[in-house]
């Protein structure tokens, strides 16, 4: 080929590529969602819900807390000695971003199906308050771990001092204090966060649904009084 072709050739390629750069612009490629892994990291969704350590609470099931945590869990049903029954899904040694901590799941499961997983159950342990601790039949056992969690408690290893609380979470909507043990509460309804601190500074941090916020609230200001 010539030399004066080999350059039409050159410029027509080039011509043709710039016109498809126009035309057909690349597409940019879609950011990275970098996983949520420390406590002050909460989403809300378009819909209301709360994403809080890549676990969506009335979504995500507790296989999924399972893969996202890299742990078994130990579930159990609790029998309050007024008869008060609950499911929780207890994680012992949980580590998040180089932060150690213990977290318990409660699940969505309705109160008559609640009643036959403890009807089901294989052995049953009371407790020094007086509450008792029913082992799950194994089919139920599967059955929870399919189930949806509905809120998550974190009880950080370290302590988290109050300045640090402040900085990552700011100023709290309301403050609780419990008259007897004089626990404070740190409440922020939008994000579904209930932050507790004890006087000796312990600090456990509980994220459930915006829209179920009252049914904690309500509980605290019957045993406590408000601050500002």
């Amino acid at each position: 080929m010539k030399p004066g072709r080999i350059f039409i050739s050159i410029l027509g390629f080039s011509l043709l590529a710039i016109a498809i750069a126009i035309y057909f612009p690349l597409r940019e490629k879609a950011p990275v969602r970098q996983p949520q892994s420390l406590p002050w990291q909460i989403e809300t969704t378009a819909d209301g819900h709360i994403r809080v350590f890549d676990l969506l609470l009335g979504k995500s099931t507790v296989n999924d807390a399972i893969r996202r945590f890299q742990e078994n869990a130990e579930v159990s049903l609790f029998v309050s000695p007024e008869d008060r029954r609950v499911i929780e899904v207890y994680f012992n040694n949980t580590s998040l971003a180089g932060l150690r901590a213990k977290l318990v799941l409660s699940v969505l499961i309705p109160e008559d199906e609640m009643n036959a997983i403890y009807n089901r159950g294989i052995r049953i342990s009371t407790l020094g308050d007086g509450s008792r601790k029913v082992t799950l039949h194994p089919d139920d056992l599967l059955r929870v771990k399919e189930s949806a969690i509905s809120s998550i408690t974190y009880l950080p290893k370290t302590k988290l001092d109050t300045s640090l609380l402040q900085a990552r979470f700011g100023e709290p909507a309301r403050r609780i204090r419990e008259t007897k043990n004089r626990t404070l509460h740190w409440l922020y309804p939008t994000q579904g966060l209930d932050i507790a601190q004890d006087e000796d500074g312990r600090t456990v941090l509980q994220y459930l649904s915006p829209k179920d916020f009252e049914k904690l609230v309500h509980p605290l200001l019957k045993q406590g009084k408000e601050e500002f």
